[in-house]
C-alpha cells in the first residue's frame, strides 16, 4: 500500500508517533497492528518517532480498513 504524500512542508525526514500519523490519515484505520511491536505496543504506537515511510511499511504489514 502506498500512502498519498502529505504536503506538510516539514520534509521527508519528519518523525512523528504512529498516533500522530493516524490523525493525518484519518481514512485509514488499523484493525490489527501486525506491523507494530506487540510486546511493547503502547510505546510503539504512542511514543516511538517514525517517518511517514516507516508508517506506510507498518501499515502494509497490518490489517487495515479504509473509508472514502
Amino acid at each position: 500500500m502506498r500512502l498519498q504524500i502529505i504536503k506538510t512542508g516539514t520534509g521527508a525526514n519528519t518523525r512523528r508517533t504512529s498516533e500522530e500519523w493516524q490523525r493525518l490519515y484519518p481514512k485509514i484505520r488499523v484493525l490489527d497492528p501486525d506491523g507494530w511491536d506487540r510486546r511493547n505496543y503502547d510505546y510503539s504506537w504512542h511514543q516511538e518517532l517514525i517517518t511517514e515511510e516507516e508508517y506506510g511499511r507498518r501499515l502494509a504489514q497490518s490489517t487495515i480498513t479504509g473509508r472514502r
